[in-house]
């Protein structure tokens, strides 16, 4: 992501943190000085904009279809697919993920710790052709006729 807040980011900075797509929703809203809703899932991000180098200890969220989760912090890379199988890749010393450390012992500490941020409901995936729903409410469009050659 990228984010430049007149008053509030240094110029030129750069932050590695993990974040997410759901931050934006709370980041924009303390910005902005209006009220976090209480169904907001996400964090602000506010604290990285005004200090780059700030503790950070969420990681960034990723899914890809049900129960398939992706964590990313400064030194980690956590997966967990629907099927419970894991990868673990060490950001700092194997950035290309070549050698996944997840069935290490002495990483279990880590995945235990990035495991506690998975998402505790996994929802259904939405429907995505939009033609039954509107055939339902008797609104659908007929479809274009092409041209006869």
């Amino acid at each position: 992501m990228i984010w430049a807040v007149p008053g509030v980011t240094p110029p030129g900075s750069i932050c590695d943190k993990g974040v997410d797509m759901m931050s934006l929703y709370p980041t924009i809203c303390e910005l902005a000085g209006v009220p976090i809703p209480k169904h907001v899932e996400g964090i602000s991000i506010k604290p990285l904009l005004k200090n780059p180098n700030e503790k950070w200890t969420t990681p960034g969220l990723s899914t890809m279809g049900k129960g398939n989760h992706t964590l990313v912090n400064e030194d980690w890379r956590y997966i967990r697919y629907a099927d419970g199988t894991e990868e673990l890749y060490d950001e700092r010393n194997d950035p290309n993920e070549w050698v996944n450390v997840a069935a290490r012992p002495e990483h279990a500490g880590v995945i235990k710790k990035l495991a506690a941020f998975l998402p505790k409901i996994n929802a259904d995936p939405v429907e995505s052709d939009p033609e039954p729903e509107r055939k339902k409410r008797g609104n659908a469009q007929p479809e274009p006729e092409g041209e006869e050659e």
